[in-house]
Order: C-alpha cells, then sequence, then structure tokens
C-alpha cells in the first residue's frame, strides 16, 4: 500500500473580530511529502480550503495552530485494458483536525475516492477533483472539531501557565507568540492572554533594556569626549521604547547632546516620537507582540511535520 501524508493547517488571524467563534480560525495549505505531482498537490489544497471556507472558517493568516491535516492511502493500483492503457486508482482520505501548538486532536473521518487516468498523475487528479466541496460527513467532523475547540478554550489558565513557564526557561519569543495565537473564541481568555503577553513583553524589554542603558551611562561615564558620547549612542538607540528605561535613556541622550552631530540630535526627536506613541496606545506594544509572534511563527522547527505525522 502506498502512503501518502498531505497537511493542511488552520490558522488562527491575530486580531480577528468575528462573529461566530469558528470564524476567528483561518486556514492555509501545506504539503506534506514529495510522492504526488504539484498540479494534484494543488487540486486537493484547493478543495480543503473551500471545504474549511464552507464551513465557516475564515481566510488564511500568520500563526499556524488549528491543523486540517488528509492522510492520503491509495489502496488500488491498477491498470486498466484500454487503447492506450489507463490507470485507476481507489483512495482512502483520512482527514483529522488538530492544534499543533497542543499537540492534540478535535475531530476525524475517513473518505474513498476513485479517479481513472493515462498515468499515475493524471489518475490522482481525477481522485482528488471527485472530492465533493459539500460533503456531509466532511462538514459534521469540521463542525464537531469547532465544538471542541470552543471547549478548549473556555478557560485562560492552562495558556497563560504554560505561558509563564517558558518565560522563566527564558523563551519569551515562544511564550508570547503562544498566546498571541490563542483564538478569539472566549472573549475573556482572549483577552486575558493578550494582556499576558503584554507582561511578557515587558518583562522581557526591561531586562534587555536595563543592561543596554547600564552599558551606555558605563561608556559615558568613562569617557565624556565626542567618541564616548557616540559609542553611548550606539548602545542608547538599543533601549526599547516600551521599557521602564526609555525615559533614562533620553534624559542620558540630553547629557551627551553637546558631543552629538546634528544628525544624531535629530535621531534623537524621532526616538522621543515612537516612546510617547507606544507610551499613548496600548495597541502599540500589541503589536510589537504581534510582530514577534510573526517572527517566531515563520521560523518554527521542521519538527512539526513529524508531529502532525504521529497523529495518523
Amino acid at each position: 500500500m502506498k502512503r501518502l501524508l498531505f497537511v493542511a493547517l488552520l490558522v488562527l488571524p491575530l486580531f480577528a473580530f468575528a462573529q461566530q467563534p469558528v470564524e476567528s480560525i483561518a486556514m492555509y495549505s501545506v504539503v506534506i511529502g514529495q510522492d504526488v505531482p504539484t498540479e494534484a498537490c494543488n487540486i486537493l489544497k484547493n478543495k480543503m480550503r473551500t471545504i474549511a471556507a464552507g464551513n465557516g472558517y475564515g481566510a488564511m493568516n500568520y500563526m499556524d495552530r488549528f491543523v486540517l491535516s488528509v492522510n492520503v492511502d491509495v489502496v488500488s493500483n491498477t491498470v486498466v485494458p484500454a487503447n492506450p492503457p489507463k490507470v485507476s486508482k481507489k483512495i482512502d482520505l483520512t482527514f483529522i483536525v488538530g492544534d499543533i501548538f497542543e499537540n492534540m486532536t478535535f475531530a476525524s473521518c475517513v473518505l474513498s475516492v476513485n479517479g481513472v487516468g493515462k498515468n499515475d498523475s493524471k489518475a490522482l487528479i481525477s481522485a482528488f477533483s471527485s472530492l465533493k466541496t459539500n460533503d456531509e460527513t466532511l462538514g459534521q467532523m469540521l463542525s464537531d472539531a469547532s465544538e471542541k475547540i470552543v471547549s478548549f478554550y473556555d478557560d485562560e489558565t492552562m495558556f497563560i501557565n504554560k505561558a509563564k513557564s517558558l518565560s522563566m526557561e527564558g523563551n519569551y519569543d515562544e511564550a508570547i507568540a503562544y498566546l498571541m495565537s490563542i483564538p478569539q473564541i472566549n472573549e475573556q481568555c482572549y483577552r486575558e492572554c493578550q494582556d499576558y503577553a503584554l507582561v511578557l513583553y515587558k518583562e522581557n524589554v526591561n531586562a534587555e533594556s536595563q543592561s543596554n542603558f547600564l552599558s551606555a551611562k558605563a561608556e559615558w561615564t568613562s569617557d565624556k569626549s565626542q567618541n564616548g558620547a557616540a559609542k553611548a549612542l550606539a548602545v542608547l538607540k538599543r533601549v526599547d521604547p516600551a521599557s521602564d528605561y526609555y525615559s533614562a535613556a533620553l534624559q542620558l541622550w540630553d547629557e551627551i547632546s553637546d558631543k552629538l552631530s546634528e544628525d544624531e540630535k535629530e535621531a534623537k526627536e524621532i526616538a522621543k516620537t515612537k516612546y510617547e506613541d507606544k507610551q499613548r496606545f496600548r495597541e502599540g506594544v500589541l503589536n510589537a507582540c504581534k510582530s514577534v509572534g510573526i517572527a517566531f511563527g515563520e521560523h518554527r522547527p521542521k519538527s512539526v511535520t513529524k508531529l502532525i505525522r504521529s497523529w495518523f
């Protein structure tokens, strides 16, 4: 039996404001495995996008948490006598909806499709094309998954505790990405997780900014020349505007301003504006958290593929 594995990821929009819970979950497709031609893969992925959209799921976005995966088993592969001969395939499709952040599954179902073509590729295309996007079995599976997802995200305690554990290990980016991936299904859970992401972001930037501020101050204290001011400024620029040390950094910037060039003085005014903007708008820091989450998501380990395979 030839086994092929395809995976489509349902991912949460970081800042979605849907009317129904399931609309807070968005979908994009990823194919795992090299045994099926690109054209056949694309047909299957497009089918899965249509199926998810038809059952109320949203459009693609950044963070990958929810997964709609399909395991493709070629259960029979025969040559049909004809002129020219044709290939006939019977395929079992096993669908699973899961959450790769939590390594858990919510629902599954199995469908069979058949395809005939002049070669293996055309037979696969024929089989995948026959998959009905309004199939009741698939619709029921996605509905069941939605109910279980809503129930699972009913309490923020577990998610905050996991993020806290990650941050205590020094994995702030992962902790923030984890919290920002929580879907907007339960408003309290969603809001509490975003608020704690802000806390962790502040903790992280405070630690880094304190170190940079003290280094800059030491540079200036040891050498109050133009060269010393330039060295101090290079480090001061790394003090985050969202940190508790930024106002002190601006004061030090004022102190060394006599030794700075006009361009460096102008840079200070630009930095001060950014600082005031971040202090004024909570959304500015949320966007910073969002950026952390996206950056982490784009560099997720390849072990995700192995994790998804373990579900089948």
